[in-house]
């Protein structure tokens, strides 16, 4: 009898425990608005889109299923246009794209989804449809852009929008088979793959080239990575020699590229900045480093602009072994870079801060998972572009801006780390 008692009283606490968590999400699905205007773009510009798919014919995928597989990209382009452009807005994130990342999810993750995360489809970005590009003679600089593991490209629209609407090309690509799902322009959809996506905390070969990392697992996929800036970059030389459509012709500055990333985009716009001359500056937002720029450092304009974390300000000696590794790894490529500041600490962000995912998902679970911060989401937001912006109109713009001489009164948030 008693064995009976204690296993009704745990059958009786499972389905309390049960309906509580069913209660507080719907509570919270409840509280979260069902649709999202981003942040409006500050520029003088319009914003124009445009998506096309590249297939890099000199490169075999090494992430595909298929051994014969050429690497494909689905490109996006976010460019100055006239504030008088006729066209209609651009949906935030297309249909068939929402139906690439969310791949046949079981119904508990559905349940929970379409409670804490706003419906793609009732996002509203604030980029026109294929408009003509801004008339004028000068070409604008150009930034490739990246973005992390697990995230479309255009879920870094707001910050692309920005940039765009103050003169600047931002060229996006999404990654194949690391992503959850890739949609080409055709409805073709490339799947993650385990050599696209490999477990980022599984214990295995430690390397100085992942400082601060369980493994060495994504250093193929930053490699990669930057392969896909290298194809982009000599697509847009050959655009600009004679786009088709006319769009871009004559119309992109190629001598003024730079490159920047959330996350893993992140250390893939570091280690391309690295390589590749062609590129004059960059931005890592809140990405560990990856490659052979760890060893040598990078002597160009780069900026890391990070969350706060404790162990930016803690003595090395309480810090973990991955910590200590990471910041003097870090230590070592700030002494080569040129520009200040090189260290951007944004108080009370997250990892998830840095990009468009932070408005779409009910911010209450994520805080307590430490994927969000406690500073206003938008705000965060605001904040990370404005420091962007800053830098990339200094460095490849040549108008100095004096956002970037120090602490800021308008600008709290954000402290100059030496």
């Amino acid at each position: 009898m008693r064995i009976v008692r204690v296993f009704g009283w745990l059958s009786a606490l499972l389905l309390l425990g049960s309906v509580s968590v069913v209660a507080f999400i719907v509570v919270l699905g409840w509280r979260h608005p069902g649709s999202l205007t981003l942040p409006t773009p500050t520029g003088p510009y319009a914003v124009g889109r445009i998506v096309v798919d590249w297939r890099d014919d000199a490169r075999i995928d090494p992430f595909a299923p298929a051994g014969d597989t050429k690497r494909e990209l689905p490109v996006w382009i976010w460019y100055p246009a006239a504030r008088d452009a006729p066209q209609p807005r651009a949906a935030y994130m297309p249909s068939r794209v929402i139906e690439a990342m969310q791949p046949h999810p079981p119904f508990l993750v559905r349940f929970v989804m379409e409670r804490l995360t706003i419906d793609r489809a009732s996002v509203t970005a604030h980029a026109l449809d294929a408009p003509a590009l801004a008339p004028g003679a000068d070409g604008f600089p150009v930034l490739l852009l990246k973005p992390a593991v697990g995230a479309a490209v255009v879920q870094n629209s707001a910050l692309a929008e920005d940039l765009a609407s103050h003169g600047f090309v931002v060229v996006g690509s999404d990654s194949p088979y690391t992503t959850p799902g890739v949609a080409y322009q055709d409805g073709r959809i490339a799947l993650r793959t385990l050599a696209g996506h490999p477990p980022e905390s599984a214990p295995g070969r430690v390397s100085e080239l992942a400082p601060g990392q369980p493994n060495d697992l994504h250093l193929p996929v930053v490699d990669v990575w930057v392969k896909d800036n290298r194809f982009i970059l000599d697509r847009l030389q050959t655009l600009n020699d004679a786009d088709p459509s006319g769009r871009f012709t004559g119309r992109l500055d190629l001598n003024a590229v730079g490159a920047l990333g959330h996350s893993l985009g992140g250390a893939a716009a570091l280690q391309f900045c690295h390589e590749d001359a062609r590129c004059k500056a960059g931005v890592n937002l809140d990405g560990m480093p990856y490659g052979e720029v760890v060893l040598h450092g990078i002597a160009k304009p780069f900026l890391f602009v990070s969350a706060n974390r404790p162990m930016f300000d803690a003595p090395m000696a309480e810090l973990s072994i991955p910590e200590r590794d990471f910041l003097t790894a870090l230590e070592r490529m700030r002494q080569r870079i040129p520009s200040r500041p090189s260290l951007l600490l944004l108080q009370g962000a997250a990892h998830f801060n840095f990009f468009d995912q932070a408005l779409l998902t009910e911010p209450t679970i994520w805080r307590l998972f430490g994927a969000l911060g406690s500073i206003n989401p938008i705000r965060a937001l605001v904040v990370a572009r404005r420091y962007v912006r800053a830098f990339f109109d200094t460095h490849l713009k040549g108008l100095p801006d004096p956002l970037l001489d120090g602490p800021d009164d308008e600008f709290p948030e954000v402290h100059f780390k030496s």
